[in-house]
């Protein structure tokens, strides 16, 4: 079984993949960090699709807008996660109290 990406951002043959990743906090909360891999897709010799984390200097500034937009989107998933959570914390019972 293979983990599935959380998002795909995608300029030419430049992509963004952000990764989530749940932790528990030193506090013994749950939490959700993201982590992005941004490569470029070329054809080898044989016709094969492959990546590499190598950029031209003409692809650098793609590579920078596409970044800014991996941050947003990841700000994004985040807020969205936190509300998921705070909506389960809300629906749970309350636990019983010893009388």
């Amino acid at each position: 079984m293979s983990k599935q990406p959380d998002d795909t951002l995608r300029d030419r043959a430049i992509k963004a993949t952000i990764w989530g990743r749940d932790y528990e906090t030193k506090d013994g909360e749950q939490d959700r960090l993201f982590n992005v891999a941004i490569a470029r897709s070329y054809k080898d010799k044989d016709g094969n699709w492959k990546e590499t984390n190598r950029f031209s200097p003409d692809e650098l500034l793609r590579v920078s807008r596409i970044s800014e937009k991996a941050y947003d989107r990841t700000e994004e998933l985040r807020s969205r996660w936190k509300e998921m959570r705070e909506e389960e914390k809300a629906a749970a019972p309350e636990p019983e109290r010893d009388r």
